[in-house]
């Protein structure tokens, strides 16, 4: 029997809560190399060089940052067992068996007696 028993703190975000979150993260990285293109027109001197590269760059970026957001969101439990429980039940012995039927056929001696 499996007695290990999984935490629901350890569990992973839902995969709606995963894309929204990638899509959040993939448009404001998108709004921002579009402040990039735009500030293209009116840049001059070397600080061009850093908008042009923001604005090349950016949707490569973009793309990495999105896929790769759910490594980084994983959540870890504090606890030092890793997010398990062990759960730890008696054994059930022979003596235990040969209780509960003597139980069982008492308890149906005394319905038969009150019927």
């Amino acid at each position: 029997m499996n007695t290990r028993v999984t935490n629901i703190t350890s569990m992973t975000e839902s995969a709606e809560e995963e894309r929204r979150a990638r899509m959040r993260q993939y448009l404001l990285t998108m709004a921002f190399r579009t402040v990039c293109v735009l500030a293209l027109m009116f840049v001059r001197g070397p600080a061009i060089w850093f908008v042009a590269a923001s604005a090349i760059f950016l949707p490569w970026i973009a793309v990495m940052l999105a896929n790769h957001m759910k490594q980084r969101r994983v959540r870890h439990v504090d606890r030092p067992d890793a997010g398990v429980v062990d759960v730890v039940r008696p054994t059930v012995t022979a003596d235990d068996w040969v209780r509960a039927a003597a139980a069982r056929d008492a308890g149906r001696e005394r319905e038969e007696r009150s019927a």
